[in-house]
């Protein structure tokens, strides 16, 4: 198999170089070289940038990559040590950590491996990874010695930055394939690019169908795409050995003997875990605004035998609906559906309509509880409502079977029922892939023989134990049935009977095989033979219970329960015994250790707080991006939409939907042409502040008020999304024909209580995306009393400083912002000081005395926050019933509590008031904004974008700073060519969005173009290149004699840096030029940092060659 060797480069700058192999063991020499049959590239990686800067002052990290043929690098290795002492499998991303500012370089440094599928593929576990980071050697040394321990080389007791993802790819759940002699489709050549065929079902393979989903199962691709997408700039490309995709979940292949004539057969079980909402188990449940599932696998059982490879494929996933369900509940945990029906249509549309394109016909099979009485039967009405809502009703369809009650001391003798809830209806049948390889070998999609068109989608509550052992029954009933009609020989007449009544899934799952011609094969005689044939059996149910396992430990953190039924077929005391244990396992793992593994999955994923963008240095798509921003306007569109935003503190009274009607639609907005497109309420003490309040939050509440809520706004409007801690919730209403345009609504809540440990005080933050606009809203209720401003400003920074969005986004980040709630600054006045200036209607004198305005004029809290004009007095505090400020024995000064503050330009206020409710203590206050929202036109932005690229020439590039890039000659060694007339005919087209010109091309004779220009080392430049430039267009351009050698700007004797064609382009650019020389030298720092002595004008240096 291909490999790769590590280097580094001996001399700065620090150069990480992955050279491809064929050997697995390191040479005591030089490098052998690949393989003859193909040309491998080289990958080498570098850091790009200043050096230094602290990580706050980073938006991103940038690296220089570049794929050259290994036989072209060879010539440069001994400018390399080897730094990894064995080989590695290949690099699987660039990845950046939280608190660090360097670039690590994944690589895969021990693999063993799991079988072959047939011909074309062979599979390997990983065992080690390795990563190294580009801007230090500080842990180059920690991979010495035996390779698959992550243990320090010297004595200090260091731990690695990516010790975390490093122990999560090393326990044997992750794999990758690699391409073997033969090939899929009948082309017989080694195929170009990375080895996604682990990825792909067997049919899908076959038939040479890629599917965008496939990407869904490579765990690594947020890390990697940045390099597959230069290694396809750099044209065909083999990658086997340098750039490897893997896949999360489990493969297990097993080899046997079975018939009566002990013919040879192989066994493969392929499980495939999505990454799109990857997560623990009471971390990622229910969907996302994108359509992606928690816990989503797709199951392949493949069989080779007798030339034939038969195929089956599953799917499973988490309910399909937004819901959540919390942990440190041992028994019945709680089950919490967090968007209404109607909000959460756009949502499973769009997942349904991924399925039917992937797979065709979907039949969901439910084994939650039906009984009305259990938590989990709120998800089966969920998903029966969204089901009854699509419009693809007639490809999907649904059965409930409640596992459990079906099942119930009948040691699963119940399932043996299933097959009637699954049979199809009249004429539809379950079918599988099946493929007849050809006497080469190959499988050609001529060879098909049938075809999977249709699936089964299997949950339960954590779509582990009960959809495992439903899913391999019916998985071994399918296999069961391809034997019959194959050869009823190979089964017992035990199974041949149980098939032909029907029995177990016999005529459910019946299907017909035909031949290329579209007839019936020739069928064995229709008889069983007396040996059983356990063999296959127990292979099958042994790779089923492995496979159950493995899933489960990555979601639960156990192994499967109900896994001795799977092995067996049979369930004793001991297995109940055993998953009881299970169960009080999973309970403190799921809640004691999965917040860890959670946040190692978001760093390998790339959506971790904290994590920095890792982007390819390109000048060419970095000045493309700005002339796009320039352009902007072109493809984009802007859209005005009303958004009411509330605020309340019931005082822990729940408000009857006439009470709302005040304040949900007041006179001020009933003279408004159009009603809100968007509420946005936020309450406070809907519960009573209580210890046992506090301890265990009742919804309840904030459920009522929601029904009350939606009964005053009408039907035109749904509940997008709520969250509640404690007392203070926060609600968004939408109308009903706005609710696919807004997506990736995340909630996150901040405790500010007895020092963030309660909810009693704190906020909680809502974003979403509205179109191509990214709002944000917070309400919060902060800390009480009449002198303690300075908690509230430190409540205040504590919500805005630790609210972060899993998409790593925090308040900040949006476009526009709104903070509202009970923010409890009051006025520095006495009680009836306050109340005669209210009773003179004195607002504007009063306001002089607030608290809040102080504390964010003087910059303590809200800075950058604006507050209309507030037009009615205080809110706060009311005797309960009536207009009277407050009468107790306190006399607490009227205040005005309740705000709503706003940022950004595409905010603008319409409305500030406040409602004349008087059922709490506080009046309800609201706003009404215009929201100025921006469309972005897809397809516009392409044809933008290409005309951006039609106009890019390299004299229009800009002029970035260089900081302290190196500048460095790849092409050390370079030989002058001479082009001919006939030969200037053959040059390569000019660049392009895809591709540079001299990437990949062969000038005639088959010498490499070579580039070296020469500049003085440390002198600096002005910016002016265009004689550069001129002179070098005309080198590489069609016109000119037939050997040229033309002459740059002079050049002093001393020592001299090589500068690729890539630093040219990068290269200030200025139009004053005197005969072809420069006018002047700036700005060109060299790589120690050190600032270079500036060369006047004029001053005399002697000239140099550019070599072509």
């Amino acid at each position: 198999m291909q490999c790769s060797l590590l280097f580094i480069s001996k001399t700065a700058p620090r150069r990480l170089l992955l050279y491809p192999t064929n050997r697995l063991t390191a040479p005591n020499a030089s490098p052998i070289p690949p393989s003859p049959t193909h040309t491998s590239y080289a990958l080498s990686i570098e850091y790009y940038g200043s050096g230094g800067g602290t990580r706050e002052s980073l938006q991103d990290l940038k690296v220089i990559a570049s794929f050259r043929p290994s036989e072209k690098v060879a010539v440069e290795l001994n400018d390399y040590d080897l730094l990894h002492n064995t080989p590695v499998y290949g690099c699987i991303g660039l990845f950046s950590i939280p608190k660090s500012n360097d670039v690590y370089v994944g690589l895969i440094t021990d693999a063993t491996p799991v079988g072959d599928l047939g011909t074309t593929q062979q599979v390997y576990r990983i065992i080690s990874v390795a990563f190294y980071p580009l801007r230090t050697p500080r842990y180059d040394n920690f991979y010495k010695g035996n390779p698959s321990q992550y243990e320090p080389y010297d004595a200090v007791e260091e731990v690695h930055p990516c010790a975390a993802i490093q122990r999560y790819l090393s326990k044997g759940n992750f794999c990758f394939s690699i391409t073997k002699s033969a090939s899929v489709g009948g082309t017989g050549k080694t195929p170009i690019g990375m080895n996604f065929d682990l990825f792909r079902t067997q049919q899908n393979l076959v038939e040479g169908s890629a599917d965008p989903g496939d990407l869904d199962y490579a765990w690594n691709w947020i890390v990697l795409k940045n390099l597959a997408s230069l290694a396809r700039k750099s044209g065909p490309v083999v990658l086997d050995g340098v750039l490897v995709p893997i896949m999360h979940g489990y493969v297990g292949i097993k080899s046997l003997q079975i018939g009566p004539g002990k013919e040879d057969a192989t066994v493969a079980i392929i499980s495939r875990l999505s990454c799109k909402r990857a997560g623990t188990r009471f971390n990622a449940r229910g969907i996302d605004d994108k359509g992606h599932v928690a816990n989503f696998v797709e199951t392949e059982a493949r069989f080779y035998f007798r030339g034939q490879v038969f195929s089956y494929a599953q799917i499973r996933g988490s309910v399909p609906v937004f819901w959540e369900q919390a942990g440190m509940q041992l028994l019945n945990p709680k089950l919490q559906i967090t968007r209404s029906s109607a909000a959460t249509q756009p949502a499973f549309e769009r997942h349904m309509s991924r399925l039917l394109r992937r797979y065709g016909y979907v039949h969901i099979v439910n084994l939650l509880s039906q009984k009305e009485s259990s938590p989990e039967f709120v998800l089966t009405q969920a998903l029966q409502e969204q089901i009854t809502a699509i419009e693809q009703i007639d490809q999907v369809r649904v059965t409930n079977y409640d596992f459990h009650e079906k099942n119930r001391g009948r040691n699963y003798g119940g399932l043996a029922s299933l097959h009637e809830n699954l049979r199809m209806l009249s004429g539809e049948r379950v079918s599988f892939s099946l493929v007849q390889a050809s006497h080469t070998g190959e499988l050609r999609p001529e060879d098909v023989v049938c075809r999977q068109d249709g699936v089964f989608r299997t949950n339960c509550l954590d779509c582990l134990d009960r959809t495992n052992v439903v899913q391999g029954i019916i998985t071994w009933e399918v296999l069961r049935n391809y034997l019959m009609n194959l050869d009823p020989t190979l089964l017992t007449t035990e199974e041949v009977t149980q098939i032909r009544a029907g029995s177990v899934y016999g005529n459910g799952l019946d299907f017909e095989l035909t031949d290329e011609t579209g007839g019936t094969p020739p069928m064995a005689p229709n008889y069983g033979y007396s040996m059983p044939m356990t063999s296959l059996k127990s292979v099958f149910n042994r790779l089923w219970a492995q496979n159950g396992d493995t899933l489960s430990m990555l979601y639960a953190g156990t192994s499967a329960l109900k896994s001795g039924f799977t092995r067996t077929g049979k369930r004793t005391l001991a297995d109940r015994l055993n998953d009881g244990m299970k169960s009080m396992n999973r309970f403190r793992i799921n809640n004691f250790q999965d917040q860890a593994r959670q946040e190692t999955i978001d760093i390998l994923l790339g959506r971790a707080s904290g994590v920095l963008r890792i982007e390819l240095h390109d000048p060419v798509m970095e000045h493309v991006n700005f002339l796009m921003k320039k352009r902007e306007a072109e493809f984009t569109s802007h859209r005005k939409h009303l958004v009411y935003v509330g605020t309340w503190n019931l005082n822990g009274f729940v408000p009857r939907p006439h009470d709302l009607h005040p304040w949900l639609g007041p006179n001020s907005l009933n003279s408004m042409q159009q009603q809100p497109d968007m509420y946005v309420i936020g309450i406070q003490e809907i519960v009573e502040l209580t210890a046992g309040q506090i301890v265990n939050t009742d919804h309840e509440r904030r459920k009522k008020i929601e029904e009350h809520m939606l009964r005053a706004l009408g039907p035109e409007y749904v509940l997008l999304r709520s969250d509640q801690m404690v007392g203070t919730a926060l609600m968004v209403f939408l109308r009903k024909d706005m609710v696919g345009d807004v997506k990736e609504v995340e909630f996150c809540s901040v405790k500010t209580g007895l020092n963030r440990m309660t909810g009693n005080k704190g906020g909680i933050a809502m974003r979403l995306n509205w179109f191509d606009s990214e709002l944000c809203f917070v309400t919060a209720h902060l800390a009480a009393g009449q002198t303690q401003f300075e908690d509230r400003n430190r409540d205040y920074h504590t919500i805005n400083e630790h609210t972060k969005f899993k998409t790593d986004r925090r308040i900040q980040d949006h476009r526009a912002v709104v903070w509202l709630g009970d923010f409890n600054y009051r006025l520095e006045l006495t009680y009836h000081d306050a109340h005669d200036m209210i009773s003179k209607n004195e607002l504007g004198e009063l306001l002089h005395y607030d608290q809040l305005k102080t504390q964010i004029k003087t910059g303590k809290a809200f800075v950058g926050y604006e507050e209309g004009d507030i037009p009615f007095p205080p809110t706060y505090k009311y005797d309960v019933g009536t207009n009277k400020y407050d009468s107790s024995e306190k006399m607490r000064v009227p205040s005005w509590t309740d705000r709503i503050l706003y940022t950004g330009s595409a905010m603008k206020q319409l409305v500030y008031g406040r409602a004349e409710v008087t059922t709490s203590d506080h009046r309800p206050v609201y706003s009404l904004f215009e929201v100025d929202l921006t469309i972005v036109d897809k397809h516009k932005k392409k044809q933008t974008m290409e005309s951006v690229y039609s106009k890019i020439s390299p004299t229009s590039l800009p002029s970035p700073h260089i900081g302290s890039r190196r500048f460095v000659n790849p092409f050390k060694g370079a030989e002058r060519l001479t082009l001919g007339d006939e030969d200037l005919k053959k040059l390569p087209p000019p660049s392009d969005d895809s591709q540079a010109w001299w990437d990949g091309w062969e000038p005639p004779g088959g010498t490499t173009v070579k580039h070296a220009l020469q500049f003085p080392e440390r002198s600096e430049t002005d910016g002016s290149r265009s004689a550069i430039l001129s002179t070098y267009n005309q080198a590489v351009g069609p016109n000119g004699s037939s050997s040229y050698r033309p002459s740059l700007p002079p050049r002093r004797s001393e020592s001299v840096k090589q500068v690729t064609v890539d630093d040219l382009l990068s290269l200030p650019i200025d139009s004053s030029t005197t005969d072809g020389h420069m006018t002047q030298w700036q700005s060109l720092i060299p790589t120690n940092g050190e600032s270079g002595r500036q060369i006047e004008s004029g001053e005399d240096v002697e000239s140099t060659d550019c070599l072509i």
